[in-house]
């Protein structure tokens, strides 16, 4: 019987941050993002509920069922020397994975043949959003695995007089020789950068390492090790390759599991 990965290891610069799950520490981060925004001097009202709108979808899509690990970058970019020329940067990240059997499907979750159904607009829209390819789907290869990767507009129903309509970028990563899918969702609200966000969100992908019961970790390897050989007691997670260097800039990274 097909299983998911024991667990999976993605490197996030930073400045991002994980995606409470529970109800109410979500509210309590999210209206104190809020009053940071305000007190930076953010203050135009479509920004701000556009900003609620999005934290608010981004939290739904973390409580969603088989949510692996979910995780939001929120800043303030200046746009120009006026202090009160900014724009909020948010981009999500949503990691989940699903069984063949599960999706009641007879039909291998192929790289290959998860990028032809997307081509052809299937699974379709969803009536709560529409999706717009960018680019066709294309095969690329995530942590050693083939994925087929998505790029998207997605709109939402206006709600209270605010267009919601986000960057979409997907990666279905094929594993357990097709049984089973990992879906790596990063999504921003900011077009006019989409294709920074884009390089950042490649990046960050190919950070994934994928993870099974009977898989050796460095821990494994560190055990061997003769204890004059180690300069300072050893303590980690599970192996994440050399994020810094796949990462822009120099961006310093931390470990998410």
């Amino acid at each position: 019987m097909a299983v998911l990965p024991d667990s999976i290891a993605l490197a996030l610069p930073e400045e991002w941050d994980d995606i409470p799950l529970e109800k109410a520490e979500y509210r309590a981060v999210a209206k104190k993002q809020l009053q940071a925004l305000k007190e930076a001097g953010l203050n135009d009202r479509a920004d701000l509920r556009q900003f609620e709108l999005l934290m608010e979808l981004g939290h739904q899509l973390a409580t969603a069922a088989r949510v692996m690990m979910a995780s939001s970058l929120v800043a303030l970019m200046g746009n120009s020397e006026e202090e009160d020329d900014t724009t909020i940067l948010m981009a999500n990240l949503i990691v989940s994975g699903f069984l063949r059997e599960d999706l009641g499907t007879d039909v291998p979750l192929r790289a290959g043949i998860l990028a032809e159904s997307y081509s052809r607009r299937a699974p379709s829209d969803d009536e709560k959003a529409r999706y717009d390819l960018i680019e066709p789907p294309s095969i690329c290869e995530i942590g050693g695995y083939e994925a087929a990767k998505l790029l998207r507009l997605m709109s939402l129903p206006p709600e209270r007089g605010v267009d919601i309509k986000q960057f979409i970028q997907t990666y279905l990563v094929s594993v357990a020789e097709g049984d089973a899918v990992i879906v790596l969702q990063f999504s921003t609200m900011n077009f006019e950068i989409a294709s920074d966000f884009s390089e950042l969100f490649e990046a960050i992908a190919q950070t994934l390492r994928v993870l099974y019961p009977d898989d050796r970790t460095f821990l494994d390897d560190i055990s061997t090790i003769d204890a004059e050989q180690v300069a300072e007691p050893v303590s980690g997670v599970a192996v994440v390759g050399d994020a810094e260097a796949a990462l822009p800039d120099d961006d310093e990274t931390g470990t998410r599991r």
